[in-house]
């Protein structure tokens, strides 16, 4: 998302979670995609946002749970992880 709503995002969030967000625009490498991966139990890639396909590609071809959400907006990005929780545990696994 773009600088605002990350902020609007982190805002609504408080310290409910640790989010760790990254700008979609500016270069990440490979490294810090892998150490991001590694922290986080579930990655979600907004990919109606503001986001360079090289950066999502270092995301979406790795290790780690990685959603992706299609839709723009906070709301739409909060019912993509809520739907995802949901499956994890209606098949009674972990939603990682």
């Amino acid at each position: 998302g773009s600088p605002s709503v990350r902020e609007e995002l982190l805002r609504l969030v408080g310290d409910r979670l640790e989010l760790r967000l990254i700008d979609g625009t500016e270069r990440r490498t490979q490294g810090e995609a892998r150490n991001d991966l590694r922290w986080a139990q579930l990655c979600v890639v907004w990919g109606g946002t503001e986001l360079d396909h090289k950066v999502s590609g270092l995301y979406t071809g790795g290790e780690g749970t990685v959603l992706t959400v299609h839709r723009r907006g906070i709301a739409a990005l909060c019912e993509g992880v809520r739907e995802h929780l949901e499956r994890g545990r209606a098949t009674g696994g972990s939603p990682s």
